[in-house]
């Protein structure tokens, strides 16, 4: 049979099973993205001083505000919780804490905020800088996430414990015993699954320095049943973040690498091996790219479809990196030089069609009702 003949058999096919599920050939076809899928174009915003000690400075932890209008930032040595207008860059407010900050974390509404530090507390904040509530604990903490349902706050704790509390009681609802040590939490979307990973030492004194960076996650609606436990790497686990599509997640850390696993069901994926220690890592909303830092003098970026490197930029010693949920802009928190940086990304729709028909979802104007 001649080619095009064939060609044009499985076109017919294809658009009738479209019809079949009731699917238009046009709604068939993938939805359009703001942004390029082959590289990313990343413009920086501003850069500020978020650590005002004369000698060492450090930013631990900075995140974007679930509605994009603003960055907290928190330091290491100047102990230093500050809220930046994503607008100009300009400081909002800055408050002093007992120790440093070592994470933070927005309420989905935008309107609360909850910063962990070494004074062994979990302060909820609310955008106008005032301390609401302390939630004390025996332990400084490295981690925090706020649920995407509001329901629960989970921080990571330097004993080695995810203590969670309802924030509509603030009590605490569950603690979760994992390692020796917990760097980095995430919720699922749905807040049925809570994933965490940092550093498990071995319990036998004649065998202290077998450590290793762990993963554990547990199951949120079965009574926060433990579904995986892995031995994710020869070091400590630094961070750990879902894939947006929530079928995998990637974990980094001290090994100088990036490990990710399928997910529930668990499985190596991949492993990028680096030449430096990592701290950070975040995948792009969209899902294309995941973006890895730590003790290098760059930052890397990986394609997600096979996890190879197809970009890298000037970005030294990071911390943490964050992104708006709409994916337009990153944030990166920096070691030694007490840096915080914005950067925009730029989008690019594949056609003007692409434009015109998100443009219509979105404008209001009269002339278009």
């Amino acid at each position: 049979m001649h080619p095009f003949r064939v060609f044009k058999i499985l076109l017919g096919l294809c658009f009738l099973f479209c019809l079949g599920l009731g699917i238009s050939a046009e709604e068939a076809k993938e939805p359009p993205t703001l942004f390029r899928k082959d590289r990313p174009e990343i413009i920086p915003l501003w850069r500020r001083v978020a650590d005002f000690t004369p000698t060492l400075r450090s930013v631990e932890t900075a995140v974007i505000s679930p509605n994009g209008r603003f960055v907290l930032s928190g330091s290491k040595f100047s102990y230093q919780l500050i809220l930046w207008r994503v607008l100009d860059g300009t400081a909002v407010w800055d408050r002093q804490l007992e120790a440093e900050v070592e994470a933070v974390a927005f309420s989905p509404d935008s309107r609360f905020i909850a910063a962990g530090d070494e004074a062994f507390k979990v302060t909820i904040w609310n955008l106008n800088g005032e301390a609401i509530r302390e939630l004390e604990h025996d332990a400084g903490f490295d981690g925090i996430t706020w649920s995407p349902d509001g329901r629960f706050v989970a921080a990571g704790s330097e004993k080695g414990e995810v203590v969670i509390w309802n924030t509509q009681t603030w009590e605490i609802e569950r603690i979760l015993k994992a390692g020796n040590t917990v760097n980095s939490l995430q919720f699922s979307k749905d807040t049925r699954y809570l994933i965490a990973g940092g550093n498990r030492m071995n319990p036998d004194p004649e065998n202290r320095n077998d450590r290793h960076g762990f993963v554990m996650a547990w199951d949120v609606s079965q009574d926060w049943k433990k579904i995986h436990d892995l031995r994710a790497q020869e070091r400590s686990s630094k961070s750990i973040r879902f894939h947006p599509d929530e079928h995998s997640f990637a974990v980094a850390g001290f090994a100088n690498q990036v490990k990710v696993f399928r997910f529930p069901e668990g499985g190596e994926i991949a492993t990028i091996n680096v030449d430096d220690r990592l701290e950070a890592i975040a995948y792009h909303p969209e899902g294309n790219f995941l973006f890895v830092g730590g003790h290098g003098d760059t930052m890397q970026v990986y394609e997600t479809s096979g996890y190879t490197l197809i970009h890298e930029f000037p970005c030294s010693r990071i911390e943490y990196i964050d992104f708006s949920p709409d994916g337009r802009l990153m944030t990166t928190g920096h070691e030694d030089s007490g840096l915080l940086q914005l950067f925009l990304f730029m989008s690019r729709l594949e056609s003007r069609k692409d434009y015109n028909a998100l443009s219509k979802e979105i404008l209001t104007n009269r002339d278009l009702r």
